[in-house]
């Protein structure tokens, strides 16, 4: 086994050491997506992608696109949308959580 795959395996032994451990952190993973979700909306992102699927499906028909076709196309203008203000204070949250629980 190389260091990297020992290590990574310490890591994951030592964040998911125990139950209470895996709830906290699934716990913290929803009070960070609803936050997400809350600031996208504020800041007229998924309105935006609301208007880049109407669009895509006016443009390719609604009869000719999946929605399997429609998230691939979507998906790269959808993450380059995310204001960094955004970004920002997820990648803060996550920080503030590690450090609370190392």
């Amino acid at each position: 086994m190389s260091d990297r795959s020992r290590d990574r395996r310490s890591l994951e032994g030592n964040s998911r050491s125990s139950a209470g451990g895996r709830s906290s952190e699934a716990a913290e993973r929803e009070r960070l997506k609803e936050i997400v979700k809350v600031r996208l909306a504020e800041c007229g992102w998924r309105e935006q992608l609301k208007e880049q699927c109407r669009d895509i499906v006016e443009r390719v028909g609604v009869d000719q696109i999946t929605l399997d076709e429609l998230v691939s196309q979507v998906t790269p203008k959808a993450r380059s949308l995310v204001p960094d203000v955004v970004k920002r204070e997820l990648l803060s949250h996550i920080r503030e959580y590690l450090i609370q629980t190392s």
